[in-house]
């Protein structure tokens, strides 16, 4: 959602540059000069900008806008709110300030349903509009209107048949359905269309290789979980696996696909549990708990004071996996998803691997045989994190310094040595950290060479990244 948000900014902000409002031509200046500003990355000067050619023009419609998407852009939601709504004030029917508005709700509040009203009006102001049915399409999925949602996703890409992201929802509204055969079809027409990239697939394929035959892995959000769908549904890569998308797992009819899909979950709850009895269940502070003959310290999510449903759901699909099925958590998850089970969890790759005891942070063997034999980098190889800042690609980086470090810890210099070399070679330290990192070390080992030239890595990422 919030790549898909980003895109509409940038196509909002391409329009009003080019067609600008009749205004004092020293805030049509400022204007410009913001835009400017915007498109290089400059997102301070850029918003002063913008403050500036509304203080010449205060109902400048272009300019305000663009207040309120590079707000949303930086996650100040109740800027941006502020912003289209003064925006809707100017212009009432603006369909994109109500489609701004809907990404605030979605995003701050998690509220579909006043995101859905949002995108219902954006919709009501330009029928033809594509983004507008496909935001209002992509909020009825989640509102499980399935029926409501396919025609206006449908019609998203009539009116823009270049349009990657509806076949996304759609693929996704038809595997609720059961409708595996249509809904092959809609990622695959999201690959066509450039909707899923060569190093995404790749970086998927990778992580899907990572879990033992018949595993379960829980994955993070749509970069780990959408092109895994594409490769087992439309590839047949490893469809042994089952994913569990932690984000999705808050919706009672993800639930229930996991459910009726293949290979079975085990899931036991009926749908009247899943009508009126699955919710949050109150976990003020850490406690002890015990799911599969594990016991550990449980803490609740931060700023929590209950673990939510997709905690709630996670500790079930443990207890009745009950070690029949080797469990997974992708390394693109954030800590507090993990459950406070790290000393049970050891790496092997692009994945943690839950175990019945307490184990060491890397599982040595089986990571080397991963990086190094069942892994893929053709596309990694040539592509740079924008800016270079962290992102899902720098997942390599961490797995490879730690997989290093574990080696130099049992004093075996030779292979942390053969680690840096083979990712220096495959090229997927794509950031200042990870750089940084093997560069301390290849000091530690005695390589000068290899550290001056991550040192050097590092410092030219991290003024990229300014």
């Amino acid at each position: 959602m919030r790549k898909l948000v980003l895109l509409f900014i940038c196509c909002s902000a391409c329009a009003s540059f080019a067609q600008p409002a009749k205004v004092q031509p020293a805030a049509l200046e400022f204007y410009q000069q913001g835009i400017v500003f915007w498109m290089s990355g400059e997102l301070d000067s850029a918003f002063f900008a913008f403050e500036a050619a509304l203080e010449k023009s205060p109902d400048y419609f272009e300019a305000r806008l663009a207040v309120g998407d590079l707000n949303l852009q930086a996650a100040r939601y109740p800027h941006a709110r502020k912003a289209y709504q003064r925006v809707l004030k100017i212009r009432p029917n603006a369909a994109s300030a109500h489609l701004g508005l809907g990404h605030v709700f979605w995003q701050e509040e998690q509220n579909f349903p006043r995101a859905l009203e949002a995108y219902r009006q954006a919709l009501a102001c330009e029928p033809e509009n594509a983004e507008a049915n496909y935001y209002a399409g992509h909020a009825l999925v989640f509102e499980q209107k399935h029926d409501e949602a396919i025609p206006l996703l449908e019609k998203a890409i009539q009116h823009d048949p270049s349009y990657a992201k509806p076949h996304e929802s759609l693929a996704l509204a038809h595997m609720i359905k059961g409708q595996n055969e249509q809904a092959a079809l809609h990622w695959r027409e999201l690959k066509r269309k450039g909707g899923i990239s060569h190093t995404l697939l790749e970086f998927n394929q990778n992580l899907l290789h990572t879990v033992a035959e018949n595993g379960i892995l829980f994955t993070n959000g749509e970069e780990d979980t959408y092109p895994i769908w594409y490769l087992q549904m439309s590839e047949g890569v490893r469809r042994d696996v089952s994913v569990v998308n932690l984000g999705l797992l808050n919706f009672t009819w993800y639930v229930r696909m996991l459910r009726e899909r293949d290979p079975k979950l085990g899931i036991r709850y009926d749908d009247d549990y899943l009508r009126e009895r699955l919710q949050e269940r109150y976990w003020p502070k850490p406690a002890k708990a015990e799911v599969a003959g594990l016991h550990w310290l449980l803490p609740p999510p931060p700023g929590y004071k209950n673990l939510r449903v997709q905690e709630v759901v996670t500790l079930d699909l443990l207890a009745w996996n009950a070690w029949h099925r080797p469990v997974y958590f992708a390394v693109t998850l954030a800590p507090e998803n993990k459950l406070g089970l790290e000393e049970f969890l050891s790496m092997e790759g692009l994945a943690w691997r839950l175990h019945a005891q307490k184990v060491a942070a890397v599982q040595i063997d089986s990571t080397w045989v991963n990086v190094r034999k069942r892994y893929s980098y053709v596309h990694v190889k040539d592509y740079n994190e924008p800016s270079g800042a962290p992102g899902l690609f720098s997942n390599y980086g961490t797995v490879f310094c730690m997989l290093a470090e574990a080696f130099l810890q049992r004093r075996d210099r030779e292979n942390c040595r053969e680690v840096l070399l083979w990712a220096d070679s495959v090229g997927v330290l794509k950031d200042a950290t990870s750089n940084a990192w093997a560069a301390r070390l290849a000091t530690g080992i005695g390589h000068d060479e290899l550290a001056v030239r991550f040192n050097l890595k590092a410092v030219r990422l991290k003024r990229g990244s300014r």
